[in-house]
């Protein structure tokens, strides 16, 4: 718990919080409050090592990120990250951008197509997310990706919910 957004100000790192552990069997329930998170930059993610074998492909979370947990065979998906609440913040002024890329998919003009993704420019999130009265703001993803989704937030498995919050001016942009 800060003092205020204007007044207790976590800055810096790539993400400025991990909320959890990649792929880890049991994850956290946190609760954050009255605090401003900004000029996170993200180039890599520990996904990026487990899905393309290389790191600075997968840039995720600029802000927060709240990584997947373990993953269950035979349902052939990630079980929830983290359960998070955050009220009464600013997650502003982050940004992802993968470094590299890998070939993938359909042949392109010379050879492999380019591929890599930056999500979650804000906020990334794998697990159970609610804001409150809370702002997310001039966030990007964006780097050299092919492949940009969620200026602000993205929540590719997780639940989501806003209660009395903004959401402005955050862009996904691609590069590749």
């Amino acid at each position: 718990i800060g003092s205020g957004a204007s007044r207790t100000i976590i800055k810096g790192g790539g993400p400025v919080l991990t909320i959890g552990e990649a792929f880890a069997p049991r994850e956290p329930k946190v609760t954050i409050s009255k605090v401003k998170i900004t000029g996170g930059h993200t180039t890599t993610s520990p996904l990026s090592k487990e899905f393309v074998g290389k790191k600075n492909v997968i840039a995720l979370g600029g802000g927060i990120a709240i990584p997947p947990g373990k993953f269950i065979k035979g349902e052939e998906r990630f079980a929830a990250g983290a359960t998070v609440k955050v009220t009464e913040s600013v997650i502003s002024g982050n940004r992802v951008g993968p470094s590299a890329t890998v070939p993938f998919g359909p042949p392109c003009p010379g050879g492999p197509c380019p591929f890599a993704a930056a999500s979650g420019g804000g906020i990334d999130n794998w697990g159970a997310l609610t804001l409150e009265r809370t702002e997310v703001s001039d966030n990007r993803a964006a780097g050299v990706a092919s492949d940009a989704t969620g200026g602000g937030i993205d929540s590719p498995q997780g639940s989501l919910d806003l209660r009395d919050s903004t959401l402005t001016g955050n862009r996904a942009i691609v590069g590749v």
